[in-house]
């Protein structure tokens, strides 16, 4: 199996962290200079990020009109199956005390995580209950920026966080995950206890006499509104809210055309159904040897 370099060849080593006799503190410092080097500007180097973020839905008036794709819970409740494994990114970068179990998989790659010891499997309301936990611990709901299906939701750190490393810790990246909303405060109600601007991720909230949001930062998590004692914050959709990619081909190609890339990113991917192709076959040729071998009979391969 061919698998990018995230999510895949980053996270997987470190999710299965319990059963490989690795240097994961060295591990973790060779990733960190990748990504502090290239690895992160190319991560969110397109106008249309890879990831996006889904809002704490506590922080969403009832009079907005809140759409499937915008909330966590359409996804877990369409789930055939979800697993829970640990936070690469924390295991790796150790820069914080936050809740390490904490990052969701679901359906296909919630079974590919169990079968291979990197996740285990839960229940809906255990999801449910993660989500909740992440939420009181101020992490980040983030998902791949796609619209029918997603893979995972990570629930990031501004410290660790590869995703949200885009908003808090790289500079001049083309692009940043967030949501359709952003953050608004009612000066009336609001005390100044800064509970806010201690919550918020990127540091997009100030408090003199009370709260101000710089909405070019706000990520629109809504982790403010969510923790608010006066209720004096609320999530407001954006004038130009998006949908996201339709199917993780239509991302991808997105982003290759943003990049410049398209073209070698469509010959790339002509080879590589090339090359399944033959992979394909010769799995197929070895199951029947094998079949022919267990019954008994000649096997009409050629023995050189």
């Amino acid at each position: 199996m061919l698998l990018p370099t995230a999510p895949g060849i980053f996270e997987f080593p470190l999710m299965k962290h319990k059963h490989l006799n690795l240097d994961f503190e060295r591990l973790g410092q060779l990733w960190q200079q990748y990504y502090d080097t290239g690895w992160g500007h190319e991560l969110h180097g397109s106008q249309t990020n890879m990831s996006r973020v889904i809002p704490v839905k506590k922080a969403i008036p009832f009079i907005l009109n809140i759409l499937p794709f915008e909330q966590a819970s359409h996804y877990i409740n369409a789930a055939e199956y979800i697993s829970i494994a640990d936070c690469p990114c924390r295991l790796s970068q150790k820069k914080c005390h936050n809740p390490i179990e904490v990052c969701l998989g679901f359906g296909r790659t919630a079974q590919f995580l169990t079968e291979r010891k990197m996740a285990r499997l839960i229940t809906k309301e255990e999801a449910f209950k993660i989500l909740k936990q992440a939420e009181e611990a101020g992490l980040v709901h983030c998902t791949s920026n796609t619209l029918d299906r997603l893979e995972y939701i990570c629930n990031c750190c501004p410290c660790c966080c590869g995703i949200l490393g885009a908003a808090t810790r790289l500079k001049g990246t083309a692009s940043k995950p967030v949501s359709n909303f952003y953050s608004t405060i009612y000066a009336e109600s609001c005390n100044g206890c800064r509970i806010c601007e201690d919550r918020c991720p990127v540091e997009a909230i100030t408090v003199n006499d009370t709260a101000i949001v710089d909405t070019n930062l706000c990520l629109g998590c809504g982790l403010c509104a969510s923790a608010c004692p006066t209720e004096a914050i609320t999530l407001r959709r954006k004038a130009d809210s998006t949908e996201p990619p339709k199917k993780f081909r239509d991302l991808y190609l997105q982003v290759a055309k943003e990049k410049g890339r398209l073209n070698a990113f469509l010959a790339n991917a002509t080879l590589l159904r090339r090359y399944l192709g033959i992979f394909r076959i010769v799995e197929i040729a070895l199951r029947v040897a094998q079949h022919i071998k267990l019954s008994g009979q000649p096997s009409p391969l050629s023995k050189f």
